[in-house]
């Protein structure tokens, strides 16, 4: 781990002894220090860790780097001083190591574990009296400036934000999250890793706690860099021979493990590899994939049924934003709105909108996607005799899916309107180089007859609705509308990060009987290069979701 170095600014060392605990100290002196000269004095703060104990060494040097007053006063997380013996910069500096050095004391190398949690983007909750638990997150936040950080750091409710502060009476509302208890003084979950515990023992030996918040910033940003370049990778045998070469170049295995885990998030992959690699259940092809986690909706009961199959990947506690948002997609007027899915990097979510039971599979996601979606029209229709299915009590719908999960769908048949729809999705891209895919496919009243006419009225619905001139592809029996959306704010982003959004709207005939209609199939994806980019385009994904279903219906109303 090559840690940062400030040496280019430093012009002498000083060493004192602490009169305490006897240890030698020794002070760097920068020339920004001598910029803030009064009367040919300027001062210096260290911070040194006495006998388990924080406190600041306030050192006054005259031009001639000559000692001429030392003054030592403790530092405590529960709140430090703002008078004028520090400036603004320093009393940032002493809040924010303040804050970790209390967690380190506490927890000691298990600290680590919230550390590696947080840069990879675990959700992180910290119970306490409300000082010590604002404090606590003043520091760890630093951890995660590489993300577009929720940060709650204090509240009485429940939170789905990334790092929360709350009452230890609240803790039974994070069941997948680590839980950092200051009164108990106990960490619940999360994982080790080297690279964090490496981090955590560097930044506890710090003299110089003015580069704190930079050594945290340029170690995590080393980390990006690779994993910048790595996110590009197209096959999984790029895999090995980049992971190789890292080796030879000498980056430390604690940085590699980094990078894979983090890309796993960005690339579906190296998902797949880091799942090969670090968890117990693993498919090899296609064939072996089973839903990881399945949800039930029950709309006559206002609950959610939820069943999870096998252990995953640790990045799962915003899933609830997923399943809500799909919730609300199926419980409101939906537009002829037939079927669902959306792929991350990490999983592949499939909902049968037109099924009597509302089932939300989950699996892992995975290069030939079209056939996931394929076994779960199959399982619908033949997995389950359809009569006991909707028998079963709400409680155990999840419990018989995996139960009577068939090994081999080669002998189930699909109803021809459902055959109809995964053709036309194996005619589709399966989107490899895209992280953030949402698709929705609709069923129209337009006859064939308007079929062109129906094109032409969305084509100019788009260009005035989103000022995006759309090209037209034609492949096969597929007519495809192609452009970009430019300029969009994520979730978030505070106004700092806009993105472009691309979009495939596929029109296509569909037969039912004597009768061809037009079909459409909406796609809305981001690529890998927004790193920073999750679910926080969820809100926005649902906002150009409902802007495309009111300029198709408005296109069908004049055909018909």
């Amino acid at each position: 781990m090559g840690f940062t170095n400030n040496s280019n600014n430093i012009i002498n060392i000083y060493s004192i002894n602490c009169d305490t605990c006897q240890k030698n100290i020794e002070v760097p002196i920068k020339k920004s220090d001598k910029e803030n000269t009064t009367g040919g004095i300027f001062r210096i703060v260290a911070i040194h860790q006495c006998s388990g104990e924080q406190v600041a060494f306030l050192l006054f040097f005259d031009d001639f780097l000559t000692l001429r007053q030392k003054v030592v006063t403790p530092v405590t997380v529960a709140g430090i001083v703002e008078s004028d013996i520090f400036n603004e910069f320093q009393i940032t500096s002493l809040k924010h190591y303040g804050g970790f050095n209390f967690l380190r004391k506490m927890f000691s190398e298990d600290l680590a574990k919230v550390i590696y949690g947080i840069i990879l983007g675990q959700q992180v909750v910290i119970l306490g009296n409300k000082n010590e638990v604002e404090a606590s997150i003043y520091s760890l936040e630093l951890f995660a400036r590489h993300r577009n950080l929720i940060c709650d750091s204090w509240t009485d409710e429940l939170s789905h934000a990334d790092l929360i502060g709350t009452k230890p009476e609240l803790e039974k509302f994070y069941p997948k999250s680590i839980i950092v208890d200051l009164s108990k003084k106990e960490i619940l979950r999360g994982e080790e890793n080297a690279f964090a515990l490496k981090l955590l023992n560097y930044l506890s030996d710090l003299s110089d706690i003015e580069s704190f918040e930079e050594i945290i910033k340029s170690e995590i940003n080393s980390v990006l860099e690779i994993m910048k370049e790595f996110i590009q990778i197209k096959e999984f045998s790029e895999i090995e021979p980049y992971l190789s070469t890292l080796i030879l170049e000498e980056v430390p295995q604690d940085v590699v493990e980094l990078v894979i885990a983090l890309s796993a998030q960005l690339n579906h992959f190296i998902a797949q590899y880091f799942r090969s690699n670090f968890e117990i259940d693993f498919f090899k092809n296609v064939e072996e994939i089973k839903p990881i986690r399945i949800w039930f909706f029950d709309f006559i009961l206002p609950e959610v049924y939820f069943h999870e199959i096998t252990a995953d990947l640790p990045y799962n506690f915003k899933e609830d934003k997923i399943t809500n948002r799909i919730k609300k997609l199926i419980a409101h007027e939906r537009f002829n709105l037939v079927f669902y899915e959306y792929l991350t990097p990490l999983n592949h979510y499939v909902i049968d909108l037109q099924s009597e039971k509302c089932i939300l599979f989950c699996y892992p996601r995975y290069k030939d996607d079209t056939s996931l979606i394929e076994y779960t029209l199959k399982f619908l229709q033949n997995g389950i005799q359809n009569k006991h299915f909707l028998e079963i009590n709400n409680h155990d719908i999840v419990n018989q899916i995996e139960n009577n999960w068939p090994d081999d769908f080669s002998s189930f048949n699909l109803k021809q309107e459902q055959q109809i729809l995964v053709d036309v999705r194996k005619q589709l891209p399966v989107f490899i180089e895209d992280s953030i895919l949402d698709s929705y496919y609709f069923r129209t009243k337009v006859c064939e007859p308007d079929f062109k006419k129906f094109i032409t009225e969305i084509t100019d619905l788009i260009l005035k609705e989103f000022h995006s001139d759309p090209e037209m592809h034609h492949v096969g029996n597929l007519y495809t509308l192609k452009g970009v959306i430019s300029d969009l704010k994520a979730d978030n982003s505070l106004g700092r990060e806009k993105i472009d959004i691309k979009y495939n709207l596929h029109h296509y005939i569909h037969e039912r009987g004597e009768t061809k209609t037009v079909n459409i199939i909406l796609d809305l994806y981001i690529t890998t290069a927004h790193t920073k980019l999750g679910l926080e385009t969820l809100q926005l994904y649902d906002s150009l979701y409902s802007r495309f279903a009111g300029l198709i219906k408005n296109a069908m109303n004049k055909c018909l």
